[in-house]
């Protein structure tokens, strides 16, 4: 409430500062000599006595109008809120969603902010409605061609009709905390990948086995790669590793361990149902076998269809161009030859391809048919790499969070305005309605009419 009502004496003093304007216009209107220099030659010589007045009402309108910014000031509080991430510049939260100022003052900071300061009777929308965000403008000219997107957000608080009695400077304190929580959990990084569940390989042959840990360790590799783009000499504190070196484990991982498996299941013809799965075998030779003459199918028509080309369309055009400094050179364009040439190429690359998968399932039928269907090998194998790629897979999750943790920290930067800047401001704003209001005050006591007695005629003087 006490907001509100100083809210109303602002704006009232702000219309105050032009009162004198309005008491001019009136006296102009009654002046009943209709000659103002007469009145303006009258008055100038109680200048002095008016000057004075004027002053003595001047400081007065100002020190009214600086005490109520004063209070004004500390009902409320303001601090400055800045994106310091990469995506801010383009609209974008750190998950590369679409950011809207609303959620810096969204429901759950304002729920974080009354369960911390133990405030009770007002909801998180009751709450929501003393804040503002209003974008700062930046330096750059906006236009449709060229718009304009802030990652600066001017945030204030101030007790309303609907919330009253809250500390400013400590609620936008708790503002701070809160938004950088809420910010570091709805847009951390997505570490799913790197929970590795190995249920699958319970009922997975031996020859499938190897298939599934590579699928598995060449996803932690791929976070690994983008983590270490991002950021390639992070260390983390509780692993002592970088993303490149836990790249690099993985690698090793997928080029030793797994190939190492690979290469004794192959050779001892390992298989927990061989018929099961040498009829699987075949039944994706027979698949091969089609993709492989749809291939060959392309590559002979492709090849005919180069041979069909006339010669002379077949020359190599030469076409004048410029290059990026303005300087003419021949480009060559290419023809419909050559995209028949590059397609039997590629047709001709797929066969091989296919032919080779077709090999080598011929190689583990014939294996399957003279191995075993268990090995202790096998499975001791199978227990170590799904531990080593588990603790991979850990110390790359330790190290993920710890360097989310630090960035999310820096995410948004709330700063809080100093009460330097508030008083600056509000003596300013002083100063410009009390020049206002002392040259209109001036004025209105330049033109006042004088007072006529009774019975006395209306006399005209000229100038």
């Amino acid at each position: 409430m006490v907001s509100v009502i100083l809210y109303l004496l602002r704006r009232a003093l702000s219309l105050m500062a032009f009162l004198p304007v309005a008491v001019v216009v009136v006296f102009i209107l009654i002046n009943s000599e209709k000659n103002l220099m007469v009145t303006l030659k009258r008055n100038s010589k109680r200048a002095g006595r008016y000057g004075i007045l004027t002053i003595i009402l001047a400081i007065c309108y100002c020190g009214v109008v600086f005490g109520v910014d004063w209070l004004w000031m500390k009902e409320g509080d303001q601090a400055v809120v800045s994106l310091n991430y990469l995506e801010a510049s383009s609209g974008l939260n750190p998950n590369r969603t679409k950011f809207t100022a609303s959620e810096l003052i969204s429901d759950e900071i304002m729920e974080e902010i009354i369960q911390e300061n133990g405030i009770t009777g007002i909801s998180p929308e009751e709450l929501k409605t003393c804040f503002s965000v209003v974008p700062l403008a930046g330096s750059e000219e906006v236009s449709l061609e060229q718009p304009y997107i802030s990652t600066e957000y001017q945030l204030s608080f101030r007790n309303n009709m609907e919330v009253s009695g809250l500390n400013p400077k400590r609620i936008l304190d708790s503002y701070s905390e809160a938004v950088k929580r809420q910010f570091a959990q709805n847009y951390s990084r997505k570490t799913d990948v790197l929970q590795i569940d190995f249920s699958d390989l319970d009922t997975a042959d031996y020859m499938d086995v190897g298939t599934i840990l590579n699928e598995k360790a060449t996803d932690v590799w791929n976070y690994m790669n983008i983590c270490s783009q991002e950021n390639g000499s992070f260390m983390a504190e509780s692993t002592g590793e970088t993303f490149r070196t836990l790249r690099e484990k993985v690698g090793t991982f997928r080029d030793v361990e797994l190939e190492n498996y690979n290469a004794l299941v192959l050779a001892e013809g390992l298989s927990k149902d061989k018929g099961q799965y040498i009829a699987k075998l075949n039944y994706e030779n027979r698949l091969q076998n089609m993709n492989y003459e749809k291939a060959m199918a392309q590559y002979e028509i492709n090849l005919q269809a180069v041979d069909m080309y006339e010669r002379d369309m077949a020359r190599i055009v030469l076409v004048p161009t410029r290059d990026q400094e303005g300087e003419f050179y021949m480009s060559r364009t290419k023809l419909g030859v050559d995209h028949f040439s590059d397609a039997a190429a590629q047709a001709a690359s797929l066969a091989s391809s296919i032919s080779k998968t077709i090999s080598a399932n011929n190689y583990r039928i014939t294996q399957l048919q003279n191995g075993t269907s268990a090995s202790e090998e096998a499975e001791r194998l199978i227990e170590q790499m799904k531990g080593d790629l588990q603790n991979l897979a850990d110390l790359a999750l330790k190290t993920v969070s710890e360097y989310d943790a630090k960035n999310a920290e820096n995410y948004i930067l709330v700063t809080r305005q100093e009460n330097f800047e508030s008083l600056k401001s509000s003596v300013l704003r002083t100063a410009k309605l009390g020049a206002v209001f002392m040259a209109a005050a001036a004025a209105a006591f330049a033109l006042k009419p004088e007072a006529k007695k009774k019975g006395e005629k209306k006399s005209y003087e000229a100038v």
